[in-house]
């Protein structure tokens, strides 16, 4: 369920498709994945699974895989 939510945000947030979404997708890498795309994605994960994210976790989600190792911070598992 966590991971549907969490692929989820992830399409669309940046407009993509789950053929899109790769364990790769990556800051700055990815397509319209920018500084605007990062803020964007770190409001929808916070609404999608109501967790506060603190200045550091919003620098530390560069990627898809590292944003599932913030939300484990806040015991959420994806």
């Amino acid at each position: 369920m966590n991971t549907e939510k969490y692929n989820r945000v992830f399409m669309e947030t940046f407009h993509i498709d789950d053929e899109q979404l790769l364990p790769e997708y990556t800051f700055k890498v990815s397509p319209n994945w920018d500084s605007v795309g990062q803020m964007m994605l770190c409001s929808a994960i916070e609404d999608a699974f109501e967790v506060r994210l603190d200045g550091e976790d919003i620098l530390n989600i560069t990627s898809y895989q590292e944003g599932k190792k913030t939300l484990a911070k806040y015991g959420i598992e994806i």
